[in-house]
Formats: C-alpha cells, structure tokens, sequence
C-alpha cells in the first residue's frame, strides 16, 4: 500500500486546510486551545495518569501533531505524571516533513518537542513508525495507513481515545460503527473517549459498542463534543504486565537473559530501559564473540510483489533501527540492491509503493557515482540504509544502566521455580529472576530442553575479508551477496549460506561462493582481488521451516490449549508464565535486534506493540503448533 500524503493549503484566515477533504485541520480558535479543552480535559487530563508506571493514548487522526504535542507539554509540567507514556497516532494522509514544519512554525512555538517530532518524521510508509521523546519515557507510534484497515491491527490497550479527523460529512471513514467497535475493542477499563464531534449517528454507534456516552460543552462555536467511558473489564483482555515494573530492593533481578550477542543484549537493553533489573548470562569470555562478532554487516529490507510477513517485518526492523541505533554503531552511508533485469527491478520497487526520499531507480552511471565503483548492472538504491558494526551495537546496548553482564557463565539448565525461573550454570551457580528469555546461540539453546519444542535448524554462514580491495567503495553494493565500504582497510564480502551445517572451520569452498557472489556485483573485482590477502569470518545462525523468526512467549508444550467454540485461535495456546524466546534470526540479526527487543518489552509489560498484531502473530513461537492443532493433530508440539 502506498501512501499519499497531505496536500494543505491556507484558507483565508491562515488556517491550514487538507486539500483533499476540503476541511480545515483546526478550527481558527486555535489547534493547542482545542487539544486542551476537548482532548485532555474530555480525557480527564493529567489527573488520570497519576500515580500510574505507564499511560497509553490511542488517537485516529494525527494530522499536524498539535494534539501529540499539547498532550506531551502538559505530561512534561506535571510532577506527578506517569513514568512513561505511549501515544499511538493513525493518519492516512500525513504531511511531509516541510509542511509539517511550516505549519508547527506557524503556530508561534518553537520548543524543543517540536524540532524532535520534526527531525525524527518517518518517511511516508504503510505501516508502524515509532518515535522516542523525553530520553525514551514517551514513545509516539504513528501509524500511517487507512483508518479502517489498520486500526484492527493494532495491539494495544487504551486510556484515553482521542477520536479526531475530519468532519463526518468530508470523511465518514473515520467515524463510523466500524471504527468504533475497533476503539471499543482496544478500550482499557474505565478509558474515556473524547471528540468534538458531537453527532446523533456517532453518538449512537459508541453506545451500541458499549460506551457510556455523554455530552460536554464544545469549544469555540461548537456548543457540545462527545465524551465517552468504557465501562469495564473485556473477558480475556490482557491489562496487566506479567512482571512488576517496581522493586521495593535493587539488588533484585526481574529477567535473566541468556546470550549476549545481539539478541540477548538488545532485549536486555529494552527492559533496562523502563526500569528493570537484568542479568545477562553469556558462556564466552566477551559479549558478541560468536555470531554477532563480524567486523560489520549489511542491512536493507527485504522485497516481495505482495505484502508478505518477511518484507514488512524487515522492513519494520530497518526503520526502527535507522531512528534507535546509537550513532557510533552504524553508518546510514546508502545501498544499492543490484537489479541486473531492469524492467523486473523497476516492477518490484513500484510493487512496494515506497517514496523516493526512501528507495529510488537509479541507473549504471548514477550507481557508479553514488557508489564509487561501477557495477554490474544499476537497481534500486536506498538513500538511508547501509552498514552497521555488531559488537559496537552489542556493547551499547549492554552499557544501559540497569544490565549486569555475567560472563564465562554457561548455563546448564533452566527450571521452574515457585517465584519465576532459575538458569543454572556448569559451576552450579544459580541465577533467579521472574522472567526468563532466550537468546542463545544454537549450541546454548540445548540447556533449554524440555522448555522449548521449536524446530530450529543451523545455517552456517562464512563471510570473506579482504585487505585493500576496494577503497573506492562509498556504500553498500548488495544482490545475491555483498561488499561493505572498508572497515579499517578490510572489504567484508557477504555471505554463504549452509543450510544443516554448524561447523566453524574456514572452508575454500565458502570463500569461492563469496567471491563469485561479489563478481557478479563488480566486474573489476577478480583482477582488483588478485593476490591480496585473504581471511575468513563463519558464524552459525538458527533458522526455523518457514524463515521467519521466533519472538515472544513460548509455548507449554505440558498444557492444552484452551477450548472454545469454533477453530482453535493462536491466543488460545499455552504458555510457560514468564518465559521469552528472541531467537532464530538467521541471517538478519542486525534487522531483527531491536524491533525484536521492543515487541518482546511490549507483550512483556503490556505496552503497545510496536507492530501490527498479524505481523506478531507470525513470528510468535507458538504458530507452529498451532497450525498443528488446525490441522487435526492430536499432538500439536510434536514435529
């Protein structure tokens, strides 16, 4: 799906006005004025975040963020607001990032909020963007796409609805029976809804869903607006975290996780993050000295004619990384995905509906600019993605205040306790926390035993490195392999792929699978190759059968799933209580880390997800025997 952005205009008053809707965005009282009274006072705001660990706000229409920005200036001047806030926004028509700078200027302000919301505007892309204020303690998720659509999508649990848009006689999508149903399924107990709008229909259609609705003075020359109450607990809704965000003694440890390479320590670094107590056990004498210790990596999200799971959630992955990923560890330097049938690359970049400010044709003499060597072929060029330095993102992540790292520690095994869990290691020390999660390697993952009954394969992957090749490389250069720009005089060629093989020897047979991949990108490499030293880098990945990751809560292989009528549901399966698996990258570690960090965070502690539900539940571990169980198997976690 693509998305179309905003076209707005000035009306006679100076009030900006959506071209396609023939509607202003603000009435000319003022765009913060309405905010405060019809929003955050029809939502019982400030007084209902207090004395709350977190607060979630779920508003239908973003528009030009002055309701995002009202409600954070007034979360920043209460002492005693929530610790953290989560603003999920949707718009289907969202401005660029200059109209929305003109028109946030035009305003008059001129914080320190607005440039962050500015600088940090997503590019025009279907699906989820999330943006970090105030040291990460207020995440702002847009949502970009169709109301209707994505809003059904949405995994979370609201406090307060911001129901906004466009008038019902411009834009009816947005207000009616089917949007409500979907707010009410997303209502928390006791959230309160508010809108200008004060429609009879509107009015009726919330009711019907099951709000409390009554009517409020309006603002300006609006005489009422609409404020509703959800009132009360959904049977099966989930409000609670499963683990307690608050400890009475810091010494204690609420989550142990196992492996510290990326995985491992981007899930440790989330959690810290929000205020946790994590213990990272890793067996090696350092952190990333396996998988997650090549010199650097190539990231670019993966394409597909449809829209399937793996395209959106590496890109997801690479949008998340590009706004969080500390500076030092990556280099946004550009990639170019060689495209050698030009009338196939064409038709699989226009198949993606992504702006050119994000992927862009460009041709051989244009990519031989950009890149600083000529290629094979010319393709589709991406202006932000590039490369990234692992142990740099692992030692980052592992700095966070909040992780103890505790190495030469393999554990043995894991098991049940009556407060949590209990990883113990080869000495017999033991560690105990309330939550377990696993994000080790694939030798590692046998002392999960019993508590785990995935199939998870290896896939030995060796890359070459070789000193000198190509200085002249500026980007990245990508197909069915890649080159990297040099890391300290060293090109990094990427990648072999051996599917079942897990041993760690340097093989002649990888090299040459490298280096014909790298030919074939840059046909001035095997006379530009030619007698320069040559070494090798192999880790083992784990894969499972459908190449997707698994990330979430694990499966009871010992419980059945919970009986209802009709076909058995993926939120019916079993789960061992407190325990977590971020595994099974394959070779996307670097794309996975961090989106897999915060959705791991945000089931954990019950935040919004990061991703859209059908997006989780295709990575969720207990997919596979779920589609046992719809198959008629008896013994659904059996193989």
């Amino acid at each position: 799906m693509s998305i179309q952005t905003a076209r707005i205009e000035a009306a006679e008053s100076g009030t900006p006005v959506a071209s396609r809707f023939g509607d202003v965005y603000h009435p000319t009282a003022g765009a913060r004025a309405q905010a405060e009274h019809v929003f955050l006072r029809g939502c019982g705001l400030p007084e209902r975040w207090r004395g709350r660990s977190q607060f979630t706000v779920l508003e239908t229409g973003f528009g030009l963020g002055n309701n995002f920005l009202t409600l954070l200036a007034a979360w920043r001047g209460d002492a005693q607001r929530c610790d953290r806030l989560h603003v999920v926004s949707i718009d289907a028509h969202p401005p660029t990032r200059e109209d929305l700078a003109h028109w946030l200027g035009a305003g008059g302000t001129d914080d320190a909020d607005r440039h962050a919301l500015i600088a940090q505007w997503p590019p025009a892309i279907a699906g989820l963007h999330r943006l970090q204020f105030a040291d990460g303690r207020v995440t702002l998720t847009l949502a970009l796409g169709d109301v209707q659509v994505l809003l059904p999508k949405l995994a979370l649990r609201a406090d307060a609805i911001f129901m906004d848009g466009f008038a019902p006689a411009k834009n009816p999508a947005m207000w009616d029976a089917a949007v409500c149903k979907a707010l009410a399924e997303r209502a928390a107990p006791g959230a309160l809804l508010a809108t200008w709008c004060a429609t009879g229909q509107l009015r009726r259609d919330l009711a019907d869903c099951g709000f409390v609705v009554e009517k409020q003075p309006g603002f300006g020359h609006k005489r009422e607006m609409t404020v509703a109450r959800w009132p009360g607990q959904r049977a099966g809704a989930q409000t609670q975290p499963s683990v307690r965000t608050h400890r009475a003694n810091a010494q204690t440890t609420d989550v142990i996780v196992i492996g510290a390479g990326l995985a491992g320590a981007a899930v440790a670094a989330a959690l810290a993050r929000r205020g946790l107590h994590v213990a990272v056990l890793e067996r090696d004498a350092e952190p990333a000295a396996r998988t997650s210790s090549h010199l650097a990596a190539a990231f670019r999200p993966a394409m597909a004619r449809g829209s399937t799971p793996l395209a959106r959630l590496t890109l997801a992955g690479c949008l998340l990384a590009t706004q969080q990923w500390p500076a030092q560890a990556w280099a946004p330097c550009g990639a170019l995905q060689m495209e050698p049938d030009e009338a196939e690359g064409r038709a699989l970049l226009a198949a993606q509906g992504w702006p050119a400010d994000f992927a862009r044709w460009v041709e051989q003499d244009d990519a031989a600019s950009l890149l600083g060597l000529r290629p094979a072929a010319g393709g589709i060029w991406f202006e932000t993605m590039g490369y990234a330095r692992p142990r740099e993102l692992v030692a980052h992540w592992l700095a966070q205040p909040g992780v103890a790292l505790h190495v030469h520690c393999a554990v043995e095994r894991v098991e049940r306790t009556p407060m949590g869990w209990r990883a113990i290691g080869a000495d017999g020390r033991a560690q105990e926390a309330d939550q377990l999660v696993l994000a080790q390697g694939p030798a590692d993952l046998q002392a999960a035993h019993g508590l785990h009954t995935l199939s998870l394969s290896p896939v030995r992957g060796q890359c070459s490195l070789i000193d000198g090749l190509a200085p002249q490389l500026k980007a990245v250069l990508a197909g069915a392999g890649y080159l990297l720009p040099a890391q300290g005089g060293i090109t990094v060629l990427g990648a072999s792929y051996e599917h079942g093989e897990a041993a760690e020897d340097e093989r002649e047979s990888s090299h040459q699978q490298a280096q014909a991949k790298a030919a074939a990108l840059w046909p001035g490499f095997e006379a530009a190759a030619q007698g320069k030293p040559r070494r090798a880098w192999t880790g083992i990945r784990v894969v499972t059968p459908d190449r997707l990751p698994v990330i979430g809560a694990l499966p009871d292989p010992q419980a059945a799933p919970l009986a209802r009528p009709g076909a058995p549901q993926l939120a019916d399966m079993p789960r061992l209580p407190g325990a977590w698996i971020a595994n099974a990258y394959g070779s996307r570690g670097l794309t996975y880390a961090l989106l897999g960090a915060e959705l791991i965070t945000a089931q954990m502690l019950g935040e919004p997800l990061p991703i859209e539900r059908d997006l989780a539940d295709a990575v969720d571990p207990a997919r596979f025997a779920w589609r046992n169980l719809k198959r008629g198997k008896t013994r659904p976690f059996s193989a």
